[in-house]
């Protein structure tokens, strides 16, 4: 009741949930690919005069790509959290910068006027040498603009050979009968990739109230994800003024 889509992009929108229940409920893994698949065509194709993989693969993928980074710092946070919440709340305490959890976490992995902050952390996870990684890592990657843009167009890249390979692997399929054994994988990031489609819908359309169809959400993400991708290219070095806007 609360999507304000136009008729035609409501009706889209709703096939495209009866494919997911569909898929979800069906317990032969290669048809959850085929409903999933046809659902990303159903939502993706129509916009343009080329094929159908090009149209899923331009219009899908700054929607998996333009919050992969602050996923990737929220999933760290809610780990370190769980493992120790009161040292975890004590050091936010202690950042001036940022108005929330995630913003003041950032500061703490990327800023060098934080790197006593930062030991005390490594000091705190000797014992969750997973999260303690993690943290040395993505201090590694973030801090430094080249290595994020590494990072970034490393995972740009394995979610296009992902979706691809969702495409052949539909293709063999349907016209040859064949079902490899990797198909689980993809079949379980098919609905990953599904679910984070339509949760963005979701936000735009009630929480943004940005858009009336989804060829608006489609143009409005990849306005989004451009302008990522130019602030990225323009910054020399991530630093108090900007880690904000280059990373979250």
């Amino acid at each position: 009741k609360k999507l304000k889509l136009n008729e035609h992009s409501f009706t889209k929108y709703n096939r495209v949930i009866e494919l997911h229940g569909i898929s979800v409920q069906n317990k032969i893994i290669e048809n959850q690919l085929l409903q999933n698949w046809i659902a990303f065509e159903t939502l993706l194709v129509g916009y343009e005069n080329t094929t159908k993989i090009d149209q899923v693969l331009k219009n899908l993928i700054p929607f998996l790509m333009i919050r992969y980074v602050r996923l990737q710092i929220n999933e760290l946070l809610r780990d370190i959290n769980r493992f120790d919440k009161k040292f975890f709340y004590s050091q936010i305490k202690k950042i001036p910068e940022g108005d929330n959890l995630i913003e003041k976490f950032t500061a703490i992995l990327v800023l060098d006027k934080y790197k006593s902050n930062r030991i005390d952390f490594y000091q705190r996870l000797e014992f969750s040498p997973l999260n303690k990684f993690r943290l040395s890592q993505f201090h590694k990657i973030f801090s430094n603009v080249e290595e994020l843009r590494n990072h970034i167009e490393k995972h740009r890249v394995k979610v296009e050979w992902q979706i691809k390979r969702m495409y052949r692997t539909r293709n063999l399929i349907v016209h040859a009968g064949v079902v490899p054994s990797f198909t689980e994988s993809l079949v379980e990031n098919s609905h990953t990739y599904l679910d984070t489609l339509i949760s963005t819908i979701n936000h735009l359309c009630i929480n943004e109230n940005s858009i009336r169809s989804i060829e608006q959400g489609l143009k409005e993400i990849e306005i989004v994800y451009n302008k990522q991708k130019n602030i990225l290219k323009e910054v020399k070095s991530i630093d108090d003024n900007n880690f904000l806007k280059v990373l979250l």
